[in-house]
């Protein structure tokens, strides 16, 4: 266990860095930001003036890795395998943004190079209200059982996030690695699912990269298995979300911050709306800048602490063999 000042470096300075993790990080005690490093070098230097830190060239800043306690590690998926690689080398708890792994056994792979609580995964929206406050409610049994779960992601738009977004190479993938894993990881967090069964996989695909999915099939729970349908696209306009039906009742969530949960009856009635305060081990975010903070927060409170945490990498196996098996599903 440390209590001494956490330094962390962070390579890569795209705008999720500079929107969120900047401001996150600046603002945690006992947390110094020592460098930022892109292959961008104008781009390190702009985000590195606005945050008050150094920039660093990106391979002067894998060199430095020993000198920092914990990486950020925020470069696309397909060029990474080697920053992963030197970061567990010199033993530095790593930060990994989504998407973590195509495939279960990478994700295991991944884990087996780090301990437990020095890997952590970009899932900061399981950190907002709403689905702290679901996870609590179903934990509790109130309404019983889960009988069946649906949810969907996405909107109308043909411009990924990231000046990459059409080179799979460097993505991993299409709109599922993109934004569906933090969808497909929200359900399963939720539910404490233990894996997710494939009944069917339909998709959109050009060039290799998926627009348009829906998966059938089931999440295996500890009170058996449930039928689950999730939606992702970048085709269609819906309705993002998350539905838990039970016997007696539903609640639903929102993906975005805060997320509050509603409930209704059978009848369809909304009985209320919880923006509660979750099972007690997360302080439930409310805004998006919140989350991101929490995540931290939990993160490197695991690694001063030396215990697997929300954040911890560990537990998001169940998502990464859920985007495999929707993979494994769709047409070449």
């Amino acid at each position: 266990m440390t209590s001494s000042p956490l330094r962390v470096g962070v390579i890569g300075a795209g705008q999720i860095v500079e929107d969120c993790h900047f401001p996150a990080l600046i603002g945690l005690p006992g947390v110094t930001v020592a460098w930022v490093s892109d292959r961008d070098q104008d781009k390190a230097r702009r985000v590195a003036g606005m945050y008050r830190t150094e920039a660093r060239e990106a391979g002067a800043a894998l060199d430095d890795l020993g000198r920092v306690d914990v990486a950020l590690v925020a470069i696309p998926f397909g060029v990474r395998a080697e920053t992963l690689a030197r970061c567990a080398a010199a033993g530095v708890a790593t930060y990994v943004e989504k998407p973590f792994a195509k495939t279960r056994a990478g994700h295991d792979a991944l884990c087996r190079d780090f301990p437990p609580h020095r890997l952590a995964v970009g899932y900061q929206r399981r950190f907002h209200a709403g689905p702290q406050v679901a996870k609590s409610l179903i934990a509790s049994g109130a309404f019983g059982p889960v009988v069946s779960v649906e949810g969907a992601f996405g909107s109308y738009s043909m411009k990924g996030g990231g000046r990459y977004h059409t080179d799979v190479g460097i993505t991993g993938g299409g709109v599922t690695m993109e934004i569906g894993v933090h969808l497909l990881d929200l359900i399963a967090y939720v539910t404490d699912a233990r894996s997710v069964g494939t009944r069917s996989v339909r998709g959109i695909i050009e060039r290799g990269s998926d627009h348009h999915v829906i998966f059938e099939g089931d999440l295996r729970l500890a009170s058996g298995n449930v039928p689950v349908r999730a939606e992702i696209s970048r085709l269609n306009p819906v309705a993002n979300g998350v539905t838990v039906t039970f016997a007696r009742a539903a609640l639903r969530f929102g993906l975005d911050a805060p997320g509050d949960v509603r409930v209704r009856d059978a009848s369809g009635s909304v009985r209320f709306a919880v923006a509660g305060t979750g099972d007690g081990t997360v302080v439930p975010a409310r805004t998006t800048a919140a989350a991101f903070r929490a995540i931290w927060d939990s993160f490197l409170g695991g690694v001063r602490e030396e215990r697997v945490t929300p954040a911890s990498a560990v537990t998001g196996a169940t998502t990464t063999a859920w985007v495999e098996s929707i993979y494994g599903g769709l047409p070449v």
